[in-house]
Formats: C-alpha cells, sequence, structure tokens
C-alpha cells in the first residue's frame, strides 16, 4: 500500500490545489505527490499569474507612438513584460523609424571648411561630437586634427635629451603629450632614449671615449661603474670599440753592455755517464731486494754452522 492516501490526492487535486500544497495537507513530500499524480494520470495544477496591465491598455500606449520603454514606465512594469506582451499581440516595435532632429548641414560644411574640428563644431552648433562625426561621415568629409602647441623650443628638447631623459619623462617637465615629444624628437633626428637618466657626465665619457680607453678605464677615472659607463655610450652612439693604443718600441742596448755569454750546447763529452739498462737491471729493486738479503742471511748462517 502507499503511503500517500490517493483518494485523498484525487480530491485536493479536484480542488485546484498545486503540488506543493497536496503535499503539505497530506504530510508527504512534493516529489511523491508528482509521483503519484502522473501514475493516476492527473494534470498539473498551475498558478493563475495575475496581469498587472491589460491588453487594452497596451494597444492604447502603442497607438500613441511609445516605445517600450516608455509604456513599461507609463505601467510601472518591466520593459520586458511590454516586450513580450507585444510580440505576443503582434504588434511592431515604435522605436525603428524615429524621426531624425534637423541638422544644419551647410553649417557643418562651412565650419569643416573653416579648419575647426568635431568637438569645436558640436560646441557652436549645440549638439554632440559623435553626432558631428557620423554627419560628418555621410558628407564624405575628412577629420580635421588639431596639432597641439609647440610650446617647447628645439632648444629645451635637445637640453633635456641631452641630459638621457625619455619622451615620458620630457613630456612631464614640459607639460605636453607623449606622442607630441616623440613626433617633434623624431622630426629633429634625435635617438630614442632607454631607460631612466644616468648619473654620469656624459661630455666627460664621450671625451674619454674618443680617446680610445674602454668602460672600465672610464668608470676608473669617473667612479661609476663599468655598466653605467657602456649605457652612456650607447646613448652617445660610441658602443665601437677603441682602436688599440700603439705600444712602445723596445729601447736598444747600450753600446758599452757585455753581453752574457751564451751556454754551450751539450756534447757527448760534457755528458756524465749514465748506467746501462743492465746494470739498471742487476740492482734489487722492492720484493726482490729482500729476497736477496733473506738468501745471503742463510748462507752465512750455513756457513757458521747454525741451521
Amino acid at each position: 500500500m502507499p503511503r500517500v492516501n490517493l483518494d485523498r490526492l484525487r480530491e485536493l487535486h479536484a480542488q485546484g490545489l498545486s503540488d506543493p500544497k497536496i503535499a503539505a495537507e497530506l504530510g508527504c513530500c512534493k516529489t511523491s505527490v508528482c509521483n503519484w499524480r502522473r501514475r493516476l494520470k492527473l494534470g498539473g495544477q498551475s498558478r493563475a499569474r495575475k496581469r498587472r496591465f491589460s491588453d487594452d491598455d497596451l494597444r492604447a500606449l502603442h497607438a500613441q507612438g511609445l516605445t517600450d520603454p516608455a509604456i513599461a514606465e507609463r505601467l510601472g512594469v518591466k520593459r520586458n513584460s511590454v516586450h513580450l506582451r507585444r510580440m505576443m499581440l503582434g504588434l511592431s516595435g515604435n522605436a525603428i523609424g524615429k524621426p531624425e532632429s534637423e541638422f544644419d548641414q551647410d553649417a557643418l560644411r562651412a565650419h569643416h571648411a573653416a579648419g575647426l574640428t568635431d568637438p569645436d563644431i558640436a560646441a557652436l552648433m549645440d549638439v554632440t561630437a559623435s553626432k558631428v562625426a557620423y554627419r560628418r561621415l555621410k558628407l564624405g568629409l575628412p577629420g580635421n586634427v588639431k596639432r597641439g602647441s609647440k610650446r617647447m623650443s628645439d632648444e629645451t628638447l635637445r637640453a633635456l635629451h641631452a641630459q638621457g631623459l625619455n619622451d615620458r619623462e620630457i613630456a612631464g617637465r614640459v607639460g605636453l603629450a607623449v606622442a607630441t615629444v616623440n613626433e617633434r624628437r623624431r622630426e629633429m633626428g634625435l635617438p630614442v632614449q632607454m631607460g631612466r637618466p644616468l648619473s654620469i657626465d656624459m661630455d666627460q665619457v664621450a671625451q674619454l671615449r674618443r680617446e680610445g680607453l674602454s668602460y672600465s678605464e672610464i668608470g676608473r677615472r669617473l667612479g661609476r661603474g663599468k655598466n653605467v659607463v657602456r649605457r652612456a655610450c650607447v646613448r652617445l652612439g660610441l658602443t665601437q670599440a677603441p682602436e688599440p693604443k700603439p705600444r712602445p718600441a723596445p729601447a736598444p742596448p747600450p753600446v758599452n753592455a757585455t753581453v752574457a755569454p751564451a751556454k754551450a750546447a751539450p756534447t757527448a763529452a760534457n755528458v756524465p755517464d749514465r748506467p746501462s739498462a743492465r746494470s739498471l737491471d742487476a740492482r734489487p729493486v722492492g720484493l726482490q731486494a729482500m729476497i736477496e738479503m733473506a738468501r745471503r742471511e742463510s748462507a752465512a748462517m750455513k756457513r757458521a754452522g747454525r741451521i
């Protein structure tokens, strides 16, 4: 027998109760109620959802030309609810085909011919810069780029560049954009500065490097490390190895100096006599010497009559 009272389940289902409410009445879980309801071929009870606005209200507001957000604001509901109900009713959206505001194209052409940029034109025509750009592109007009004012002289740029400052540091000093400093530097033909400024006299480094000194020698003279000198030479473009210094020729010996006699080559008379291989083999060495000594002692003991 099932634990669920099937007769009571049919009665509660006929009253229109849902599975959770039936499970609460019978004191069981809603999964058991759902399974037994399906076995008994009883349909599910759907809760009636209250509509916060009617179809007639939606049709009336849609006929006024209002969009979905405007209708949702009027009815106090979500925009998605209005959109779904409108799609169910077969009504088209009012957002498409919105009338465009008037725009003076002749004024746009005149301002563009004067060299004004999109933000400047937008400020004069009391519209947004994006709208000006959109209209300008539709008319086939190129954009006017406003070049930054050259508040930095060439001498100032050369002086800051000689100190080892890079484009970002120079831009922070003079108050310009990094791209502006980069463009000015490339126009003047100055090399790019890499890394932070070096705490070394670049003029002395250039002078000593041209004299032919190496990185280590320059560092010892200026009291800096070899790597600092090398980075300074890279920035100055003096990375080629210096030419080797010519070594002084050896001084000739004095005329009255006595020359040491040369050593005579060894001759057969001067070479001392060496033992032959036979005499070397005759000499007892190691274990053979001990055996020879034991033989001599045993022979002596025999002669003395001790053995």
